[in-house]
């Protein structure tokens, strides 16, 4: 039957049966508002209820029973991988329907970007647009999967905005609800590329692989499944029969390879099994139908309101082994709210973690107390880029722990190695450095709170081998690609967020940090101080105004024979240290300043507004960023105002502000002055 109408009249289909046929059972094409009812299919070659091009809005979909849909090699290429219902647009009402024994899939959504084939305009977005009312379906028994969202969707309150979703928000919630699905050789529901997605009310039991796996949550947006239980097998299931998709195990829930997902007031019954198919309640992973093939992994999943039934192996970790467990309210681990279960890593042995018996198969699992909180640490963009044929290494008091190099992406920020880390960091912080002790050039850092706030302060040591002349710390913006089918997803470009971050003349604390800006503090020891070898760069990360996860490193390495030093002498300060003044207190705005004679004091940051700055000793100017000298008056009296040399000219911008006018009384200068 193919259907083609005006969208002011409406068709209807109620009450048919089409069986045996070579080509599908019922389509719409280019058609709205129809109602398709009460159908049966049996035993039809290609997808039976076929919604085509992605126009298709406002249809009816209820009570239809589809049958042995059968693959077919004449019609559309993804007619080879058949489903009993097929939709190129969400905006349908999908209720009450049931779809058995497809070759492949019980309810596939493919949704493009615009629509297909005669019916393309770009004014109708089907990938932004959100479900219509997708509830009371079943799916079972079919060869592949009984829900199937591939490639993508991403829903956004202006159809055919921008895939930005700072400028074109999500739709807060889109929802699959009241859904059974089972006995799928596969998995229960697949869905690949998402914004921001609730699964509610979900049933799935006797699913080969898995009962729901969800691939990449778009930036900022969140998926949730809540109300809902995975049955690992039935009675009427035998465990021990061969099944090709269950070698690696029978899994509940498979998280995303991104942030945001949530697992609210949902059961797991049945995941004991042990021996060839493993059954895991919840499996992390990064993207488990293929290899790992971005980013490395150590994403965050929050659960609370957990069941467990007849549940020995609750979580596993699989490939890259860095993914993580927040547990809201304790129901996840028995433990404590606001724990956090993950792979046991060697550089995160707490005192406060426990191994846990509830990950059976390695690497063995560890609950750690809410004493810290647990994030996602990203090196990437690594200059030279032969440093990602090697490995990086995490070190801190507890033990060191090898990073992988992932290398599948083209994206440079894709690339790459990952870990967990956690706030408040050790003591001495984690130590990072090339697993070959190559020395870096340039590498972007990326550390997420997009899951949970800091609850402290992290430290970041990176090491190098060889000495260092100076080095720079950039925050980077976000930039969408063109045309990239992910909808959010971004990558930097070669501007900069911001200014150098601010450098501390000591190990940073958070008394080092600016009062405004970044609330991120670097630390070396800088090319005027010889006491020490340029070989580490401390980075302190604050919960304070914590603005972007992104930061690039750039380093300027001594030639070989050597970077030329200044010998801090006696009687030298920087500008920042109480000590340097008379009045054991740096100078505030809008008050004087004297440097005697004999004393040195080195401007490393730029100052407040001051009124009267007296020079009798030396004012020199650090080359390491650009700075401003504002007073109402500087009065260089016997002393020295340095802004570089001749054989050093300054390289940054150096800038005085004096801010007298007619109005300021005038500085009289006596002659006899010693």
């Amino acid at each position: 039957t193919w259907v083609e109408k005006d969208r002011h009249e409406r068709a209807v289909v109620v009450g048919c049966a089409v069986h045996h046929s070579f080509n599908r059972a019922i389509v719409l094409h280019d058609t709205s508002y129809a109602l398709i009812k009460d159908n049966v299919m049996y035993h039809t070659m290609g997808h039976a209820f076929f919604m085509e091009d992605g126009v298709e809005r406002y249809n009816r979909i209820e009570g239809n029973l589809g049958l042995h849909s059968a693959a077919s090699g004449a019609q559309l290429a993804h007619d080879t991988f058949t489903s009993t219902f097929w939709f190129a647009s969400p905006a349908n009402t999908v209720i009450n329907n049931a779809a058995g024994g497809a070759s492949h899939i019980g309810f596939w959504f493919s949704f493009p970007r615009h629509p297909r084939e005669g019916s393309y305009t770009e004014s109708i977005c089907p990938m932004m647009v959100p479900f219509g009312d997708f509830h009371g379906n079943t799916a079972h028994s079919n060869g592949r999967f009984g829900f199937w969202i591939f490639e993508e969707h991403y829903p956004h309150r202006e159809e055919c905005g921008s895939l930005n979703a700072t400028e074109n928000p999500w739709v807060e919630t889109t929802t699959i609800r009241d859904f059974v699905t089972w006995k799928n050789r596969e998995q229960g529901m697949g869905l690949v590329n998402l914004g921001g997605h609730r699964l509610s009310n979900i049933v799935t039991v006797d699913c080969d692989d898995a009962g729901i796996e969800i691939g990449d949550i778009a930036a900022g947006a969140i998926a949730e499944v809540r109300d809902s239980m995975m049955v690992a097998h039935s009675t009427n299931n035998n465990p021990d029969e061969y099944k090709p998709f269950s070698w690696r195990g029978v899994r509940g829930i498979i998280t995303p390879k991104t942030e945001g997902l949530s697992i609210t007031n949902s059961t797991f019954v049945g995941y004991s099994r042990t021996g060839r198919a493993l059954h895991y309640g919840i499996y992390t992973c990064c993207r488990c139908w293929n290899t790992c093939d971005s980013e490395t992994g150590g994403f965050t999943t929050l659960a609370s309101e957990i069941t467990w039934v007849n549940t020995l192996n609750k979580f596993h970790f699989g490939f890259p082994v860095n993914n993580f467990i927040v547990d809201l309210d304790g129901t996840l681990t028995g433990t404590s709210a606001g724990a956090t279960v993950m792979p046991r890593l060697a550089h995160l042995n707490y005192p406060t973690c426990t191994e846990y018996n509830g990950t059976t198969a390695y690497p063995h699992g560890q609950v750690c107390t809410n004493a810290h909180s647990y994030h996602r640490l990203h090196i990437f963009a690594p200059d030279p880029t032969e440093m990602m044929l090697h490995n990086w290494t995490i070190e801190t008091e507890f033990g060191i722990h090898e990073m992988f190099a992932d290398t599948s992406m083209d994206s440079d920020w894709s690339n790459g190695w990952t870990t967990v880390i956690s706030a408040p960091s050790p003591a001495g912080g984690f130590k990072l450095y090339s697993s070959s002790w190559l020395d870096w050039e340039g590498v972007g850092l990326w550390v997420e709170d997009a899951a949970q706030p800091f609850k402290d302060e992290i430290y970041l040591v990176m090491n190098f081998t060889n000495e260092y002349d100076r080095l720079f710390a950039y925050p980077r913006q976000w930039h969408k690609l063109k045309g990239d089918r992910y909808g959010d997803r971004y990558t930097v470009l070669h501007d900069w967020k911001g200014d150098n971050l601010k450098f501390s003349r000591g190990p940073p604390t958070p008394a080092s940090l600016p009062p405004s800006g970044h609330s991120v503090v670097a630390y070396h020891m800088g090319p005027h101080n010889n006491l020490t070898a340029n070989n580490s760069l401390t980075l302190m990360y604050s919960p304070l105004r914590y603005e972007t996860p992104l930061l690039t490193l750039e380093s300027v390495m001594c030639p070989p024979g050597g970077c030329l030093r200044v010998v801090r002498a006696e009687g030298t300060f920087y500008w920042s240290e109480p000590a340097g003044w008379l009045s054991g207190a740096v100078p505030q705005e809008g008050e004087d300043a004297l440097i005697p004679q004999g004393r040195t004091i080195l401007l490393d940051v730029s100052p407040p507004p001051l009124g009267k700055l007296t020079v009798m000793g030396r004012l020199e100017f650090v080359d390491e960023s650009d700075l401003t000298l504002t007073a109402t008056y500087i009065l260089v009296w016997g002393g020295e105002l340095c802004v570089g040399t001749r054989a050093r000219p300054f390289g940054h911008r150096a800038a005085l502000n004096l801010t007298a006018d007619f109005e300021t009384p005038g500085l009289g200068v006596s002659n006899d002055h010693d």
